[in-house]
């Protein structure tokens, strides 16, 4: 019977209660993740696009700020150790067809960086 009169349940009502400030707080969490990301994405391509410098030497290594030096191009110099590659199962990124990568280190020949190396990624 219907007398005009809202009246609302008692579980539908606690549940929207409890449910309403979570949802509310997912989607402010995705707006800040939004906005971090494309900070990201700016600072990425920015980096990348750097002109790009000497590795510093390894002395200098152990005190670098990472994250000053997080995606920025630099230039070495050594040569390859093809005998020590490494081949590890992956897929294209475009097709998702099954292949090789090859992980190939570089032996630095600068003085200062006996001993040192970088790994190159193809």
């Amino acid at each position: 019977m219907s007398n005009g009169i809202f009246r609302p349940l008692l579980w539908p009502t606690v549940l929207t209660l409890v449910m309403l400030p979570i949802l509310l707080g997912l989607g402010t969490w995705q707006v800040q993740r939004l906005h971090w990301k494309t900070d990201l994405i700016a600072r990425m391509e920015a980096r990348m696009a750097e002109t790009p410098r000497p590795l510093p030497p390894r002395k200098d290594w152990a005190s670098l700020d990472l994250d000053n030096l997080e995606y920025r191009p630099f230039t070495v110099t050594g040569h390859f150790l093809n005998d020590r590659e490494m081949r590890y199962f992956t897929q294209d990124r475009d097709t998702s067809q099954p292949g090789f990568a090859l992980i190939t280190p570089l032996k630095l020949d600068s003085p200062g960086d006996e001993g040192a190396y970088v790994l190159n990624f193809e």
